[in-house]
């Protein structure tokens, strides 16, 4: 099981079920992932109705995949689909309980997918790169 921390808004009334699947996507770059997300944040984002919802705190077992071979050709933040995130486990947190974190499995499919939700994705992306100026800092 790995945990997620949700980014934005992981306020109870948007609190997901059990079962739930998000988009898993890899995006290339450790210092990226930092800035998307803190310093114990892995390359593997949950995604939710076209917004980052979500970092993986873990890698997914990607030893006997072939994905592991596409990600490594990967450039550097480019963003690419690897599969679903199905949410196992919600724990409630805060004062009364109104905050919450996911823990899930990913469902990784055979090989990375690109597409025009990925496209926008990573125009998205870019644009974020570009003004908080990143560059510098995934290089």
């Amino acid at each position: 099981m790995i945990r997620v921390r949700v980014v934005g808004n992981a306020h109870i009334s948007n609190k997901p079920k059990i079962g739930d699947t998000y988009t898993l996507v890899f995006i290339k770059g450790k210092n990226l992932a930092e800035c998307l997300g803190n310093e114990s944040t892995s390359e593997y984002h949950i995604y939710e109705n076209g917004k980052l919802f979500g970092n993986l705190k873990a890698d997914p077992d990607l030893k006997n995949t072939e994905i592991k071979n596409q990600i490594d050709e990967l450039d550097l933040s480019k963003l690419v689909k690897v599969g679903l995130f199905k949410v196992t486990k919600i724990i409630p947190w805060g004062k009364g309980n109104q905050f919450f974190s996911i823990h899930g499995e990913p469902i990784l499919f055979d090989k990375i997918l690109c597409d025009g939700e990925t496209d926008k994705w990573q125009i998205e992306l870019d644009l974020t790169i570009e003004k908080y100026k990143w560059s510098s800092y995934i290089v």
